[in-house]
C-alpha cells in the first residue's frame, strides 16, 4: 500500500516508448489511433509517444482497450514500488469482479 505522503511518478518517456511499441504490434499507424480515439488531430499521440506528455485519463484506457494490454503494461513508473502497488491493486479488481 502506497503511504499517505507517496507521490505517484509515472515516468512520460517509457511510457510514451511503450505506447508506440504497442501500437506498432498492433500494426496501426498514428492515424489509425488517431482516428480510434475521436481525436482533431495526430500531434496528441505524436506527444505522447515523444513523452512530452501524458493522455488524459479517458484516452489512456482507450489506448488501452485498442492495443489491448492493461494499464500496468502501458505505463513505465520512476519508482518500482508504484508498480507493485498497482499490481496489487489490479489483481484485486480482478478477483472482486
Amino acid at each position: 500500500m502506497l503511504a499517505a505522503d507517496s507521490k505517484i511518478n509515472i515516468d512520460p518517456v517509457k511510457t510514451g516508448q511503450k505506447m508506440k511499441e504497442y501500437r506498432k504490434k498492433k500494426g496501426y499507424s498514428v492515424k489509425d489511433v488517431t482516428k480510434a480515439l475521436g481525436l482533431q488531430a495526430p500531434q496528441s499521440v505524436y506527444k505522447w509517444e515523444r513523452g512530452d506528455c501524458l493522455p488524459r485519463v479517458d484516452n489512456f484506457f482507450s489506448l488501452c482497450c485498442l492495443y489491448e494490454v492493461t494499464p500496468l503494461e502501458l505505463c513505465a513508473f520512476y519508482d518500482s514500488s508504484n508498480e507493485e502497488y498497482f499490481r496489487s491493486f489490479f489483481q484485486v479488481l480482478r478477483k472482486v469482479s
